[in-house]
């Protein structure tokens, strides 16, 4: 899903699967780390790592918020209303 507001454009992505528990939404970003519950399944743990990676590539602010079941992942970037529009040099 992605929207907008005045000040921020968001970009959703949303599952259905297992969730990821809060305690350990920080961990997950990192390099090669493996939530518990995903221990059994296909990855190397370098997923979300890369999303983080790219966020802070374009000053972007990640979120992992709950999806009842699942998990969100929220990107937040910043706009300015009045380069909108405009090419980037």
């Amino acid at each position: 899903r992605l929207y907008k507001t005045d000040l921020h454009i968001f970009l959703d992505v949303a599952d259905s699967g297992c969730g990821i528990p809060a305690e350990e939404r920080e961990r997950v970003t990192e390099r090669f780390y493996r939530a518990e519950r995903a221990r059994n399944t296909k990855g190397n743990g370098l997923g979300l790592s890369l999303v983080k990676a790219i966020a802070e590539a374009h000053a972007a602010e990640l979120r992992l918020e709950d999806n009842r079941p699942g998990l969100i992942v929220r990107l937040i970037f910043k706009t300015n209303a009045s380069s909108i529009g405009k090419k980037v040099a």
